[in-house]
């Protein structure tokens, strides 16, 4: 029996008899665990390990007979070292399999700060099992949300009858005696109802925190709440709690709490050549940059021992075509430390199981006109390097609750080919496209809601250094009644909406003024609310009434319900971030702002789709241009620099329409206002002039589906400010965009190819978008901007 040593602030008490043993565990990058003899921890960073050893050597070093032996776990590969006193620290830095690096260390190094105190405790251990010297197996411990007053327990071991391995999962009430506990987990170790030969003990010890030390045997009375919800770590320290359960051999465990958790993992996009594959994850307490994820790729029954790659995101090449996906996660929290591994294995692994795509891998489209953008955009001035430049790219993804609707699939995408139209499809080509734009704003329009929370917001972080912002739609419903209402619901989400991506190292994140409504904010100034109101009284007029001019240009495929029609549209958002431009000295996170730093307002929307909608989309652009404004004046106000701002979008109109003209800050026709009941109003705020980046002029188009194109998407800017729009890059042609899916057709079956599904589609529409090479039914809009010198700012 030993007892433990204590190290205090101003120096170190030696209470000790030799040996000494310590246990040093290292954790990925971050902690390192410091566990004494007794079993109490402590987290440690590298400088107050190395004190605390320098502490313990100038202790030992007072007896010739004196050693140090240290047990080091890299991965799950144990190392033991014996040092004497006369050997240097040194060798802490060649452990094999270390997956840290620990410098060279001189004992005799006098070191600045005081040696952190690490423990004090005059207890002895009641354990029968040295905790320092078993093999420690996880217990782990965790609560579901969704079941406050219980506690879920975890852990791996072997049937004492059968010897097989053995998951046991429990799930207790809180209020639970610890000798009802233990009889719920020796039952369900025993793999039958018989009795085993060997009584199955088990034990609670408490490893006490830094002012009382030892392991404290915990009585059978206690609650579960008592041992395991009062024992949740706290800022990496918490008491050790240790399960002893004694059979035929001992097995000896420490509870992990909270641990990393995958909840569900699944590979739902096919995996296609060069194309991004990601895992779609739901998670608890789990970091991805801190958790590990290996790919395996095979073409036999059998996974490889090795994976092919290892990242959360893997591009599959040439030599994987045909060949199955697996992947393998090991979950670990902000801390490093290993979690609960995924999966129902009974056998404990600490990857957990393989999850395996239902798609084998394949090739990937030509999609040549993307090469060609990139190609461009190495060739061009653009530098990506300098913060005088940056990269906007404004694109409309296709939603996936649209594109799978049937009116979608049956009548406005009838030409695409139901395989091309599946998100899994074209979820990877999204990914590789955007990746490829090399944007430093990204505005995106009809983003699915788990697509921005699973694979956008992932993969274009890790891969472009970006940050995004989203912003769903308003949720509209319809009330059951008599009479039966459309109903929006401005305190609930759509599942569908606009996102901004910035990169990092080029902006900062100020401020964020979204409008959740916004014709709701419309409704709210005094310039725009008599509008609404004349508008709303028309369309009621007009839902009783019978214009045969009017309703015949009316497409089929979108009746309107004009007694709704406001309603409806209130769910439309905008979407606005205050970025601040950072200087190549700069660091994002630093408040306030230096001389020659410029701030840019960025406004993302998609206004109301109805070909009809000309007035909602009127009103729409003038509660937009009202609010960036607004917005503008409170930036300027509170930050000593210039400001700029980019409105982008899908407007769902052409550049003859009333909404373009007043985001322009233009004057509205009656031209641009046909069969309107509203008289064209008054710009807000004409002084605030905008500047389009595209000029599109027709046969172009941003929007093509079958008997329909034209240029519905923008990149606006406010060239007053000083910012200037260097180069935009064109847009593909029907002619390109027929030869490109064409050439994508040849080597595949005729089911594959485009079969009109309802109303016959004309030759010229049969490649409309989307199509096999092209994942949306829009064109990215991609323009570069560059800022004045600082010579020009003056």
């Amino acid at each position: 029996m030993f007892q433990c040593f204590q190290v205090v602030q101003s120096g170190i008490t030696h209470r000790s008899r030799f040996p000494v043993v310590m246990h040093l565990q290292f954790l990925p990058r971050r902690n390192y665990l410091l566990d004494a003899y007794m079993g109490t921890f402590c987290p440690l960073y590298l400088t107050s390990l190395l004190q605390a050893l320098n502490c313990l050597l100038a202790v030992l070093s007072n007896s010739s007979s004196a050693f140090l032996r240290l047990t080091v776990v890299a991965g799950c590969l144990p190392r033991r070292l014996r040092l004497s006193i006369g050997q240097p620290l040194v060798y802490l830095s060649t452990i094999p399999g270390s997956k840290c690096f620990v410098p060279s260390y001189d004992p005799r190094t006098v070191l600045r700060e005081r040696p952190a105190q690490i423990m004090k405790s005059d207890a002895v251990f009641d354990c029968p099992v040295d905790p320092t010297r078993a093999v420690v197996n996880h217990l782990f411990v965790y609560s579901e949300p969704s079941s406050p007053d219980r506690v879920s327990v975890e852990l791996f071991t072997r049937s004492p009858e059968s010897k097989k391995p053995l998951r046991v999962r429990l799930n207790r009430p809180l209020d639970e005696t610890i000798s009802r506990f233990f009889e719920r987990l020796a039952s369900s170790m025993t793999a039958s109802k018989k009795q085993p030969s060997s009584p199955i003990e088990c034990t609670l010890y408490r490893s006490r925190s830094l002012s009382v030390g030892g392991l404290e045997r915990i009585e059978p009375c206690s609650t579960v709440s008592q041992v395991f919800a009062s024992s949740e770590e706290s800022d990496g320290i918490h008491d050790a709690i240790y399960l002893l359960i004694q059979s035929q051999t001992d097995l000896l465990y420490k509870a992990s709490f909270n641990p990393a958790r995958v909840l569900k993992c699944r590979l739902e996009i096919r995996p296609m050549v060069d194309c991004p594959v990601v895992p779609r994850l739901e998670t608890s307490n789990m970091t991805v940059e801190e958790s590990e994820f290996a790919w395996f790729v095979t073409k036999t029954d059998a996974w490889p021992s090795e994976p092919c790659h290892r990242g959360f995101i893997f591009f599959p090449t040439e030599a994987h075509l045909g060949g199955r996906l697996g992947l393998r996660i090991i979950a670990r929290d902000a801390h490093g430390r290993p979690g609960l591994p995924f999966g129902n294995a009974k056998q404990y692994n600490e990857s957990g199981e393989v999850v395996e795509c239902k798609w084998r891998i394949s090739a990937s489209p030509n999609q040549s006109y993307h090469e060609n953008r990139i190609q461009q955009h190495h060739e061009s001035d653009f530098q990506e390097n300098t913060n005088l430049q940056f990269r906007v790219v404004s694109y409309n993804l296709l939603a996936d609750m649209y594109a799978s609707m049937d009116s979608a699939r049956n009548q406005i995408f009838r030409h695409c080919p139901l395989e091309c139209l599946d998100i899994a499809y074209r979820l990877p080509l999204l990914l590789r496209e955007l990746s490829h734009y090399h944007g430093d704003i990204l505005c995106l329009q009809e983003v699915d809601s788990w697509v921005f929370q699973y694979y956008l917001k992932p993969v274009l972080s890790l891969l472009c250094n970006m940050d995004g912002v989203y912003l769903a739609k308003r949720l509209i419903v319809e009330e059951p009644g008599p009479p039966i209402r459309i109903v929006t619901h401005l305190d609930k989400e759509k599942n569908e909406g606009c996102a901004i991506f910035y990169r990092k190292s080029k902006f900062e994140l100020i401020r964020q003024a979204h409008l959740p409504s916004i014709l709701s904010y419309a409704a709210e100034q005094s310039q725009i609310q008599p509008l609404m109101n004349d508008l709303i009284a028309a369309y009621e007029k007009r839902s009783t009434e019978s214009n045969p001019a009017f309703d015949s240009s009316i497409p089929e495929q979108f009746p309107v319900d004009w007694s709704c029609c406001v309603e409806t549209s209130k769910g439309h958002c905008l979407l606005v971030l205050v970025l601040r431009a950072l200087t190549s000295g700069s660091q994002s996170g630093r408040s306030g702002s230096t001389p020659g730093q410029r701030c840019l307002i960025v406004a993302n929307t998609h206004l109301y789709f109805h070909p009809t909608g000309d007035e909602i989309r009127m009103l729409q652009a003038m509660a937009i241009r009202h609010h960036v404004f607004m917005v503008r004046e409170e930036t300027q106000s509170a930050n000593n620099a210039p400001v700029s701002v980019i409105i982008a979008g899908d407007i769902n109109q052409d550049s003859k329409g009333p909404a373009y003209e007043v985001l322009l800050g233009n004057a509205v026709t009656t031209d641009s206002l046909k069969h309107s009941v509203l008289a064209p109003p008054e710009c807000p705020h004409r002084e605030f002039q905008m500047r389009p980046t595209y000029v599109i002029e027709s046969p172009q188009f941003t929007n093509w589906v079958p008997d329909f194109h034209a240029p519905l998407d923008v990149i606006l800017y406010d060239a007053h400010s000083g910012l200037s729009c260097a180069h935009t890059y064109p847009l593909c042609s029907a002619e390109e965009i027929t030869r490109l899916a064409l050439e994508n057709t040849r080597n595949v079956t005729d089911e594959e190819k485009p079969q009109c599904r309802g109303q016959p589609v004309s030759e010229c529409d049969v490649y409309a978008l989307p199509n096999r090479a092209f994942p949306s039914d829009h064109l990215a809009l991609i323009a570069d901007f560059q800022w004045p010198s600082a010579k020009e700012d003056r």
